[in-house]
């Protein structure tokens, strides 16, 4: 059972970390007084955002929790596209503090400090976490995952777009359990593009998001076991990497892809049922 009340903690829908009360914080920020006067601006460690969280989880008791069993925890089966449903979006943004994710949280707070807070979604609470054995790692967010930009403000299979749903059906079909098994995300974690479209991943774009994918791999996801490469672009980011953990390519689910190559729907599923049994599951 978990008991919290995220809305507490969300600013213009995005999670935003409390403050604590000995030094001013701002978002993944340490705001340090100089006695002469003026700011020095430090960016701070997830971990230590996440032991923040946690502390000051501790200390509210002012309102009623929100309290959610652990079968309400995990992602819809029913349908696809579910993220276009604010019932839902509500659900979600009430998984938030959970323990498997406030890690999580912590780090998107980290990079959203350095690339603004409307282009970077959150991970989808209702996956494992940091408890994923898999991490399905894709290009960039679309649209679709950026509140500014009519989406859901979460990096997932649940969103209102053909991507997303054609990850659904192939998650299904492979007998994933997200809630479980699955965290989602992306070799570039930011939406890259303007007001008015997406563009492709860049080089440059891989080599920025490099340190913020291997924080993620080596320090915060403990029992991740394997990465499933979703595209080339993903493919080419993991690779600059050099890590030392295993990992399986496979074909993007884009409409545009899956359409044309109807094969490559079939080679999802296969590596999605391998990256299971390389990670002890089934």
């Amino acid at each position: 059972m978990i008991a919290f009340d995220a809305n507490d903690y969300l600013v213009d829908g995005l999670m935003r970390l409390p403050p604590t009360s000995s030094t001013t914080r701002a978002g993944s920020r340490q705001v340090e007084k100089r006695p002469s006067g003026g700011e020095v601006v430090r960016l701070r460690d997830p971990l230590e955002l996440a032991t923040d969280v946690e502390s000051v989880l501790g200390e509210q008791s002012s309102r009623p929790p929100v309290t959610l069993c652990e079968e309400m925890q995990g992602p819809r089966t029913d349908s696809s596209r579910t993220n276009r449903d604010s019932g839902e979006l509500h659900r979600k943004r009430n998984l938030m503090m959970a323990p498997r994710m406030v890690p999580l949280v912590a780090h998107v707070e980290q990079i959203r400090g350095e690339r603004g807070t409307d282009r970077v979604p959150d991970f989808d609470p209702t996956e494992a976490g940091v408890e994923a054995r898999v991490l399905l790692l894709l290009e960039a967010p679309g649209p679709r995952a950026t509140r500014e930009r009519g989406g859901s403000g979460f990096v997932s299979p649940d969103n209102n777009d053909a991507t997303a749903e054609n990850m659904w059906w192939l998650l299904r079909e492979a007998g994933v359990d997200r809630r479980s098994e699955v965290a989602t995300w992306n070799v570039v974690p930011w939406y890259v593009g303007d007001d008015h479209r997406i563009r492709g991943v860049r080089v440059g774009d891989l080599d920025e998001a490099r340190p913020y994918v291997e924080e993620l791999v080596t320090r915060l996801l403990p029992d991740l076991r394997v990465v499933l490469l979703l595209g080339r672009k993903a493919s080419k980011g993991w690779a600059r990497l050099k890590l030392d953990v295993p990992s399986i390519e496979a074909p993007h689910p884009s409409p545009v892809n899956l359409n044309s190559r109807p094969d490559h729907r079939q080679l999802i599923r296969d590596a999605l049922v391998r990256a299971r049994q390389g990670a002890g599951f089934g």
